[in-house]
């Protein structure tokens, strides 16, 4: 409809009134840097929360701890500190979450959040939200490595809320780029160094020869020497060598401190076909027999529509007789629980079994990035917290050129 605009000039103001004909309201139209935060935040686990951009550096307690612990911390955070040893900041973030109970310290839980993640991700949401209920419920501004966090916990919003961080603190990239982050947008992936030459490839063998060296004898897998052998794949690949780290890590610990530091090692594996998800995970199932994280390399594979069709009772015996080993669900978003009634008795399957058997099974699911997110996430978000989404990029042009010509000589 029609509508009148009418400018008014003050001397340290603009502002432009709208009066529209059909609205009994009057719009103030302003550009603010909160408002456009907040639009970046919608549609992601953050949206209405507001980010302290104010943030200078480190945790910042507020004087409610001594500056010692927070020190402590930065030192023993694996989010921090690439040469951290694994779960040592998450035992002196319980024990701190224990003794101070009493008190509002939210950020313990964030800070909880982002050690977790190394090891379980449903611990690590779990922590997340309770962090944003007590944000939400007393409208306090979030510690901006909240950012980081959500992304690596929901990868489908992770360009967003990285690109803002990267926006926001283009001075505070340390916090990402010192600790096993290694580089914003690509989930921990060394990078290129243009300095020596070396490519990631070259990296991450320079890094299983190190742990080959640091412990020798107990780092052997065959598997992960052929996996190393594929073209790309450098976030699978940078997920392996998390894996034995923290397996070389629990295997110091005794019974009871590894009860209480059980390892998720479910996965969804996201990509185009022909991005060798099935490839992988035939190798990731020896690998974590060499670990030790599963007791067999046993490999079961099976389709959605296959479960589906052959009904719940199966698929729990299927399961069953898997166990100590690794399971591959292909097309997995195919089970479709919000549209599908024959997949909802599978996948309420899976929650018990994620739950209940997750120190001695791995269950990977695989398909497409959108399908998980549409058709399996947004039926139950318990099951998102429950399983790791690790991409698949698609080759690039030197990667296909790589495979060609390999291809060719064979």
């Amino acid at each position: 409809g029609e509508f009148y605009c009418t400018c008014v000039s003050f001397p340290l103001y603009f502002f432009t009134w709208v009066i529209a004909l059909d609205l009994p309201q009057l719009y103030l139209c302003t550009k603010s840097p909160e408002m456009a935060i907040s639009r970046q935040l919608e549609n992601t686990s953050l949206a209405g929360l507001r980010i302290d951009t104010n943030w200078a550096d480190g945790i910042s307690f507020n004087g409610l701890l001594p500056d010692t612990v927070e020190q402590t911390l930065l030192e023993k955070m694996e989010f921090v500190n690439k040469d951290a040893q694994p779960f040592s900041a998450i035992q002196i973030l319980r024990t701190l979450l224990d003794e101070l109970s009493g008190k509002k310290l939210p950020l313990l839980h964030l800070l909880l959040a982002a050690e977790a993640m190394y090891h379980s991700a449903k611990d690590s949401q779990k922590y997340m939200d309770d962090y944003l209920v007590c944000m939400r419920k007393h409208q306090t501004m979030l510690h901006p490595w909240a950012l980081i966090v959500a992304a690596r916990l929901d990868p489908l919003s992770s360009n967003v809320l990285l690109s803002l961080y990267a926006e926001l603190f283009p001075s505070q990239q340390k916090y990402v780029g010192e600790g096993k982050c290694a580089k914003l947008n690509q989930e921990g992936i060394p990078p290129t160094s243009k300095a020596n030459g070396k490519s990631s490839h070259d990296i991450f063998l320079e890094q299983w020869s190190k742990l080959k060296n640091q412990y020798p004898g107990e780092v052997k897998s065959r598997a992960t020497e052929d996996l190393f052998a594929l073209v790309g794949l450098r976030k699978v690949k940078a997920e392996i060598i998390s894996l034995w780290k923290t397996a070389l890590q629990l295997k110091r610990m005794d019974t009871e401190t590894r009860k209480k530091n059980l390892v998720t090692t479910n996965y969804c594996f996201v990509g185009n076909a022909g991005s060798g998800k099935t490839t992988v995970c035939r190798l990731f199932a020896e690998i974590l027999r060499d670990t030790g994280l599963r007791k067999t390399k046993t490999f079961s594979e099976t389709t959605a529509q296959k479960v589906k069709d052959e009904g719940s009772d199966k698929f729990r015996t299927f399961m069953k007789k898997a166990i100590g080993g690794t399971v591959f669900i292909d097309e997995a978003h195919d089970l479709n629980p919000v549209g599908d009634t024959m997949g909802r008795p599978i996948v309420n399957e899976l929650l018990d079994i994620c739950e209940n058997q997750r120190d001695k099974i791995t269950i990977v699911l695989a398909g497409y990035e959108d399908d998980f997110e549409k058709n399996l996430f947004a039926y139950n978000q318990g099951l998102k917290s429950r399983f790791k989404v690790l991409v698949f990029d698609d080759f690039d042009e030197a990667e296909l050129r790589h495979i060609w010509n390999i291809m060719r000589e064979e």
